[in-house]
């Protein structure tokens, strides 16, 4: 019983280091995130961000809310501020919307032409229990 027990205690403090590993960017990530270009690690920072807000702000709500152009706007204006704030040099960006009802369907198509190694997109996804949240992000230098 006591082997047991001190295996599982093993396990958990193995997997809280690997996860609070994770959390807290080390040096490498840092300097990939305060990169003037978007690569990996700030499009992940970005996206990590801004999951928590949208799900903060969209709480347990559903769709016949009259908040939904609220919501829209400041899901905009987080997105816009946050983008800023990671300054990645001579940058465009254009924050693209949508909210939908949990379970309906939709279909996107975005055709666009640029620099791929350069120009970005990040697509957020966020799914509350009667909501679902897409907001692009496109990035596109100047």
């Amino acid at each position: 019983m006591k082997k047991a027990t001190l295996v599982i205690v093993f396990l958990l403090l193995i997997t809280s280091k690997s996860i609070a590993q994770k959390a807290i960017p080390n040096k490498t990530e840092n300097n990939q995130i305060n990169s003037k270009l978007w690569n990996k690690a700030s499009m992940n920072h970005f996206i990590n961000y801004i999951e928590i807000e949208i799900k903060g702000l969209l709480g347990d709500n559903n769709f016949k809310s009259p908040l939904i152009n609220s919501w829209v706007e400041q899901i905009v204006d987080k997105s816009q501020k946050k983008l800023k704030s990671m300054k990645k040099g001579r940058y465009k960006y254009i924050a693209d919307v949508i909210i939908l009802p949990k379970g309906s369907g939709y279909k996107k198509n975005t055709a666009f032409w640029w620099q791929p190694k350069i120009d970005k997109t990040i697509t957020v996804k966020v799914n509350t229990e009667l909501l679902h949240c897409l907001l692009v992000i496109y990035c596109v230098r100047v």
